[in-house]
């Protein structure tokens, strides 16, 4: 990762929340909201990781922070998720990201949320959730599925099995409900290459 992209995630994450992605708005965030200094420390982590001469030198102080500020935050993501730009955590508290999990573009994630992997059995394996997925409170998502794009998993949904682009998964077991999407919920995508706002011509 080069640090163009470290900014742009960095960037792209705080535009999720606000529309905005100034250094004001920005460090505003990182005072005040604990999960977004978790999902900065994420970028962050990635970004010493992918360079040999910055893991040498200050990996074990990111990775201390990074644990700090998780635990602060009441929210866990392993070292090996890999999430796509656009990251929001709505609320945080008893989030759980495996390390083998693949998050798309702008998934929106509340708080009691688990996406979890299977350790045995056909389902062996963790999520690929698509672009612009939106996962409820309490929605707990397992195993080796494929969550389309702009799908919906609804509050305290147990979801084990693929959903469709679209699809909107509600109940235990999740069903599909509708394929309405995730629309409503999955706001402020309209950053651009640099993470900052693409301005629409009249």
């Amino acid at each position: 990762m080069t640090f163009s992209e470290f900014k742009y995630y960095v960037k792209s994450d705080c535009y999720r929340e606000y529309g905005d992605s100034s250094l004001k708005m920005f460090l505003t965030r990182f005072r005040y909201n604990p999960v977004a200094r978790l999902s900065f420390f994420y970028r962050l982590n990635e970004f010493v990781a992918s360079n040999p001469h910055l893991r040498r030198f200050f990996g074990r102080l990111v990775v201390f922070f990074f644990c700090r500020a998780m635990t602060q935050a009441g929210t866990y993501i392993d070292f090996g998720a890999q999430i796509g730009p656009g990251l929001l955590f709505v609320h945080h508290g008893g989030i759980w990201i495996s390390g083998l999990a693949v998050l798309g573009s702008n998934c929106t994630i509340c708080h009691g949320v688990t996406i979890g992997k299977i350790a045995d059995g056909p389902g062996k394996g963790a999520p690929t959730l698509g672009d612009n997925v939106y996962l409820g409170p309490g929605a707990v998502v397992s195993g080796k599925i494929q969550i389309g794009n702009h799908a919906m998993i609804g509050a305290n949904s147990l979801v084990m099995s693929d959903v469709p682009d679209y699809g909107v998964v509600i109940g235990v077991p999740g069903k599909l409900f509708s394929k309405n999407g995730s629309a409503l919920f999955v706001h402020h995508t309209d950053y651009g290459d640099d993470g900052n706002s693409v301005k629409t011509l009249p």
